[in-house]
């Protein structure tokens, strides 16, 4: 993309920014859709048991066009809110790459790659140095009047792929966004709070306006205490919403309100009774929590809880329980499954069929991810919870291709970022560094691109960052709330054996209801 292009975006940028109408949403985002297991389970962005703060329940807002491109800006004129839509005829199918042979021939030259030095220039280092030390010298000579932006990432260690993977995404929303005065400067954490505290320091003692990360909990808990009250604000990549307040804006998904998301369009489609499989654990409690909630807004009953422990191979247990395999006509079904006439199989076919309509839920939601779902999904119609009457709801953890080969999952809903503007970026960002981002490196590259649009304003002040109308990013439109959470549109999905298919979309603005 050329810098130009982005002219009339930063312009809208600015009206937006210098007085736009105070817009409030009550549309919450999704938790982290990341593949990664350790940012389930090391950062799960959970709040304790017992202290969850669900956000007000969603509502629909009116779907306009989207940019073919991805985009840092306040959103357009506000939508007014409406009731949640039932899925049109038209909804955008999204094919999954895993499921398609390779294209033929050589990939086309790259969109918006960066020239040689580029990237070395957004960190005041002499072409050819790509990747700064992270004890770098403060911004020399040419930049000592710009706008600095720190950005703390584990450059080194266990997750060192990962942060460098967003420091390519942050760098790339430099790029695009064609600033001219801001300077980003990298700071290796390394994933030790330790480390990333020294980090955070060196960079306000070299000047840095704004800190963008650090990735985990614990390292944004240490940059909260030392930038608390002193004017400077953070945007950290961690979906923990304790360590949020204080300056410390968090960038990351909350599970809470995309359980939210998915149950509100279920009950738009009549589904009324509700079970839950989830490992127990935080993570399992909030989504547990989030459902209930979730019923407490929208209606509905919540019939069955089924937990697991969190370590376990084998989900024979927790599906038969929840199922209530043992309570049934097994022996009937058994003796019917062994027999291969046509009476026998319609027998069975009825017997099945009145065991599903028996069955205390109408709808499961699964909170695993992953191999592990892949190895859950087949037991539940094993156990007769049969996908074609029961549905089967997910998490946004499920945003990962291949989940259609699991024929139990086909039909199968979930809460996730609109598709479309992520792959666009997706796109860019491979052809740029020729390898495929992470699933993080969107955080970073619109905490980035944010950075740019206020750096073009008054500067990283909270209230800017707070921004009422929000921004739209390829994660879609997010904005951050007074305390320092975040606040997403998201779309519902649904799996199809070579993709997924968006059912009802994410809105494209914040709904003005003052």
């Amino acid at each position: 993309m050329k810098r130009g292009c982005w002219l009339p975006l930063l312009l809208a940028g600015a009206i937006l920014l210098s007085g736009c109408k105070t817009l409030v949403t009550r549309w919450p985002g999704p938790q982290e859709p990341s593949t990664d297991s350790f940012m389930r389970f090391q950062d799960a962005g959970l709040p304790r048991p017992g202290v969850a703060e669900v956000a007000p329940p969603p509502q629909a807002v009116a779907a306009a066009p989207r940019p073919a491109a991805p985009q840092l800006i306040p959103p357009a004129a506000p939508v007014t809110a409406q009731p949640l839509p039932p899925p049109g005829s038209d909804a955008s199918v999204v094919v999954d790459p895993s499921a398609l042979p390779p294209p033929a021939g050589a990939p086309p030259g790259p969109r918006g790659a960066l020239p040689a030095g580029a990237l070395a220039t957004l960190f005041g280092q002499p072409a050819g140095s790509i990747m700064p030390a992270p004890s770098a010298a403060p911004v020399p000579g040419a930049f000592a009047g710009h706008k600095t932006i720190a950005v703390l990432l584990p450059l080194s260690g266990q997750t060192a792929g990962l942060g460098q993977g967003m420091l390519d995404a942050a760098m790339l929303a430099t790029y695009e966004m064609g600033v001219d005065d801001v300077v980003l400067r990298p700071f290796d954490t390394a994933g030790s709070p330790e480390v990333a505290l020294q980090a955070a320091q060196r960079a306000l003692a070299e000047g840095a306006q704004l800190l963008l990360g650090p990735l985990f909990a614990a390292e944004a808990r240490e940059i909260g205490r030392l930038i608390g009250g002193s004017g400077v604000n953070a945007v950290a990549f961690s979906n923990d919403r304790s360590v949020a307040g204080g300056g410390v804006h968090i960038m990351g998904f909350l599970p809470e309100a995309q359980v939210m998301r998915v149950i509100a369009f279920a009950r738009s489609r009549q589904i009324e009774r509700f079970a839950v499989l989830a490992p127990r654990n935080e993570y399992g409690e909030a989504i547990v929590g989030g459902l209930q909630a979730a019923l407490a807004a929208y209606g509905g009953t919540l019939t069955d809880v089924q937990f697991y422990d969190p370590g376990t191979e084998d989900f024979n247990p927790a599906v038969r329980a929840l199922a209530r395999y043992d309570g049934r006509r097994r022996a009937q079904i058994q003796q019917l499954q062994s027999k291969n006439d046509a009476a026998s199989k319609a027998e069975l076919r009825r017997l099945q069929d009145q065991i599903s309509s028996e069955m205390g839920f109408d709808a499961v939601l699964v909170a695993e991810s992953g191999a592990r779902l892949r190895a859950l999904a087949p037991l539940l119609p094993y156990y007769d919870i049969d996908p074609a009457k029961i549905k089967i709801l997910g998490t946004a953890l499920w945003d990962e291709p291949g989940l259609g080969n699991e024929p139990a999952l086909v039909g199968a809903w979930f809460a996730a970022p609109p598709p479309a503007p992520r792959q666009e970026f997706e796109k860019l960002y491979e052809q740029t560094f020729k390898r495929r981002p992470p699933r993080l490196a969107a955080l970073a590259y619109d905490a980035a691109a944010l950075a740019a649009v206020l750096g073009r304003g008054r500067g990283f002040t909270a209230d800017l960052i707070e921004q009422p109308s929000g921004y739209a990013g390829v994660d879609g439109i997010f904005r951050f709330r007074g305390d320092g959470l975040i606040e997403r549109g998201m779309a519902v999905l649904e799996i199809l054996p070579r993709g997924v298919k968006v059912v009802d979309p994410a809105p494209d603005s914040f709904a003005e209801t003052n």
